[in-house]
């Protein structure tokens, strides 16, 4: 089976610049020297950032410092956060991702990330999570959502789906100028009552200004 492709953020509003496309969709905000050139941000979801296991973790939840301990290197063994004596396996989408850079500023408080594997595009690390042992994540909680070899762990006691979960990330999209013709029809319909049942399907939050 062939995957489709998935670009990250930074490569989907690349290719807008570059006319290959007519609107894209990002993870982070636009930087303000793009606004200047006329390219235009609207929000459209917010998505919890889920931490993701391997299923056979036996470990449920774990607390903010304990994720930072984690991916900071700290912490390098699952007994040493109540699981068995086993190490842990870190991996994290690429540098350039939404979901990296996110997550570092979210749950890291300035802090470097160490890892053991990192993919270059988000959704990899969830095919890699499922198929090594151990192993510890994050991924958009929608990319996420209903993997039956995956396993969501709560953060502070708060799965994904609670008010109180620390991680979001609002997704947008970009188009050059305000959205005409066709974009503007798809942008419509992502605002609609059918477009928000779609994307509280997925389990996200409809998000409009």
């Amino acid at each position: 089976m062939v995957d489709r492709y998935v670009p990250s953020s930074a490569a989907a509003v690349y290719r807008l610049m570059n006319g290959f496309s007519d609107v894209a969709g990002s993870a982070r905000p636009l930087r303000f020297r793009y606004k200047e050139f006329g390219y235009l941000e609207i929000p459209f979801c917010k998505d919890p950032l889920a931490v993701i296991a391997n299923k056979h973790c036996p470990i449920d939840t774990l607390t903010e410092n304990q994720l930072r301990d984690i991916f900071s290197g700290n912490i390098t063994r699952w007994k040493d956060v109540d699981g068995p004596d086993q190490p842990i396996v870190v991996i994290v989408p690429g540098e350039l991702t939404a979901a990296y850079r996110n997550f570092a500023r979210m749950a890291m408080e300035g802090k470097e990330i160490r890892y053991d594997l990192m993919s270059y595009k988000s959704t990899l690390v969830i095919r890699a999570v499922e198929h090594i042992p151990w192993s510890l994540s994050f991924i958009a909680q929608g990319t996420a959502k209903d993997r039956q070899n995956l396993r969501i762990i709560k953060i502070n006691g708060h799965s994904p789906k609670d008010t109180d979960y620390p991680y979001h990330q609002i997704f947008y999209y970009v188009t050059k100028g305000k959205p005409s013709g066709v974009v503007k029809k798809f942008i419509d319909f992502t605002q609609s009552q059918k477009g928000r049942a779609t994307i509280e399907k997925k389990g996200m939050i409809p998000v409009f200004r």
